[in-house]
């Protein structure tokens, strides 16, 4: 690959990712306007990648659930885990109880206050992106 199209693909990754995006209000916005009936092709292909690994009586926590859905999928996809879930939105959380999750409201970036017993899996899908501190969180996690 030439020196200009490498160029050309890192703008492209970083538009597509961008290192730090901080949440803020807009974020509970975010969660009350989406469609929240169905998972597109990204998230069952992340449902079925996390599900063939997983085995009854593993328990999984979701650090950035959202609406809880890819935790509800890997629940129908594999019987006998325990989940639960955390996310920052409280519009998002609201959607997951709805839905019979068992999810809390939290910041990730206060990590002190997360004090979570020990799980088999632990999430963040979507997530580090938006934390200025990741290496921090993924030790933690």
């Amino acid at each position: 690959m030439s020196f200009s199209n490498k160029i050309k693909h890192w703008f492209r990754d970083l538009w597509r990712y961008p290192l730090y995006r901080p949440v803020d209000a807009s974020y509970d916005t975010y969660w009350s306007s989406r469609d929240m009936h169905t998972l597109n092709s990204f998230q069952r292909e992340r449902v079925r990648i996390i599900a063939g690994r997983l085995v009854s009586g593993d328990s999984v926590l979701d650090v950035g659930c959202g609406d809880g859905r890819i935790l509800e999928a890997l629940s129908v996809a594999v019987s006998g885990i325990t989940i639960a879930g955390i996310d920052s939105s409280r519009e998002a959380i609201r959607i997951a109880r709805e839905r019979g999750l068992n999810v809390g409201q939290a910041d990730i970036r206060n990590l002190e206050a997360l004090n979570h017993d020990r799980v088999d899996w632990v999430l963040l899908l979507e997530v580090l992106e938006h934390m200025p501190e990741s290496e921090r969180i993924l030790a933690w996690a």
